[in-house]
């Protein structure tokens, strides 16, 4: 990201993708982004506004999908896919 930085610069870099806590932020702030685009994450937490047929609808298993974790190990595939 250093570079990205470096080779932008003026333009402010927004990172994205992959960054589901404080952690994630704290890194990419480190390397130099000016802000971070998070959601996707948090959008199956029981405080989000998300309707429960979405929230409910199986992601797919990595890497199309979101990151392994107790949550998602708990969802129900659909027939025919593993983890």
């Amino acid at each position: 990201m250093p570079a990205v930085v470096d080779a932008v610069a003026p333009v402010p870099v927004v990172a994205a993708g992959g960054i589901a806590d404080g952690r994630g932020l704290a890194a990419a702030l480190a390397l130099g982004a000016d802000a971070a685009w998070i959601g996707t994450r948090f959008l199956l937490s029981e405080e989000a506004a998300t309707a429960d047929a979405y929230r409910l609808t199986p992601w797919p298993p990595p890497p199309y999908g979101a990151p392994r974790s107790s949550t998602s190990a708990s969802v129900p595939l659909p027939s025919g896919t593993s983890r």
